[in-house]
């Protein structure tokens, strides 16, 4: 583990539930999978995550991983986005067979595309942590939109904050998930986001069918918002609290005024989210162990940050 924040375990150590929200608790829930090691600059937070997931040894710096002897087959990385790019080349070096990444792979999309092209020469598996493509809820969904089974996409409008990198990514990789490739149309407005190079921005993009998708950002200060409607030929479908809850409405007879179709209220399921990132470590077991092709690798990840940075250059220039 190279980062000791709330990402690799700091989320589940403070939720105690049978969720999974952290990379530390999906390999501990794993059989296939053994926690050695953890690397992390901060002294006391390194003592405190290496005992309470029971981690063999803990180290400082990179560095002093690769020099011991430690054996270790995988990693992931859970440190800051700026320093993805150097843990990534230097982790390229090594013995690894797959490193786990959390997005977005690095901060440039040219150094993306270099790591990305330098794993798939090593033939090191790169899994990237767009969790969502990873909920089964949202898996089902993509698969009733690839048979027609709701129609044809009207419109997306999506609610997200924290930066168009930092959160918004992960909306626009779901989108390009359910229906392939965004292109960028124009950007409307700009607010502060995540630190002070990650805008949080309203935008309009379309799909490659001509179906506009509507970024509106929030003020993540004020709290976390991550929603979107998605309105088809034959109802719409609401993913709500981070996509944790799916509601889904299908065209009905307007009850009041008779001869009319509406949608009504629908009926809400539970998404899959708080196990996605068990299903996630799953994955990039089988496509180490077995070949198993991942559901989110560097390529998908380096389409999303092709976007992002479409939309900031755009907004650089509005």
């Amino acid at each position: 583990m190279i980062g000791c924040g709330d990402i690799a375990g700091g989320y589940d150590e403070r939720h105690d539930s049978p969720d999974i929200l952290s990379h530390a608790k999906a390999y501990r829930e794993h059989p296939g999978f053994e926690l050695v090691s953890c690397v992390e600059p901060d002294e006391s937070r390194r003592r405190e995550f290496q005992k309470i997931w029971n981690v063999q040894t803990a180290f400082a710096d990179l560095d002093d991983l690769l020099t011991d002897t430690i054996d270790f087959d995988v990693a992931s990385v859970c440190s800051p986005t700026p320093n993805h790019a150097e843990i990534l080349q230097r982790l390229q070096n090594s013995a690894v067979k797959g490193v786990f990444c959390e997005k977005p792979v690095t901060d440039s999309l040219s150094l993306t595309k270099k790591c990305i092209d330098l794993y798939e020469k090593s033939s090191i598996v790169l899994a990237v942590n767009y969790l969502r493509r990873w909920d089964k809820t949202l898996e089902d969904l993509k698969a009733e939109v690839d048979q027609g089974t709701w129609g044809a996409l009207q419109n997306a409008v999506c609610h997200y904050g924290k930066g168009i990198s930092h959160n918004g990514s992960h909306m626009i990789d779901l989108l390009q998930f359910l229906f392939g490739p965004l292109k960028p149309m124009s950007v409307l407005q700009s607010q502060p986001g995540y630190g002070t190079v990650d805008p949080t921005l309203d935008a309009r993009l379309t799909t490659q069918t001509g179906a506009p998708v509507y970024l509106i950002g929030n003020n993540a200060r004020l709290f976390d918002l991550f929603e979107t409607s998605l309105t088809f030929e034959k109802g719409q479908i609401i993913l709500e609290q981070g996509t944790s809850v799916v509601r889904m409405r299908p065209i009905e007879e307007n009850p009041r005024f008779k001869g009319h179709q509406t949608l009504l209220g629908g009926t809400n399921q539970d998404g899959d989210l708080g196990q996605a990132l068990y299903r996630a470590v799953d994955n990039f077991y089988r496509a180490i162990t077995e070949g198993a092709p991942l559901a989110s690798d560097g390529r998908s990840a380096l389409e999303a940050q092709n976007v992002c940075e479409q939309l900031m250059t755009m907004a650089l220039n509005t």
